[in-house]
């Protein structure tokens, strides 16, 4: 996993400072909202497992 991030980070960091804004906050829109996402899922499935 933590390769995974480095390896994100690598590649955000490889943009122009002038894109790398909305670049950055693009792809932490996306990997808040997958977590997001993956923490509802997994609520759901407690919920049902119940």
């Amino acid at each position: 996993m933590s390769a995974g991030l480095k390896k994100l980070g690598t590649y955000l960091r490889s943009f122009s400072p002038r894109t790398r804004s909305k670049k950055l906050l693009r792809a932490r829109v996306l990997y808040y909202g997958y977590l997001f996402f993956i923490g509802l899922l997994r609520k759901s499935f407690e919920l049902i497992s119940k």
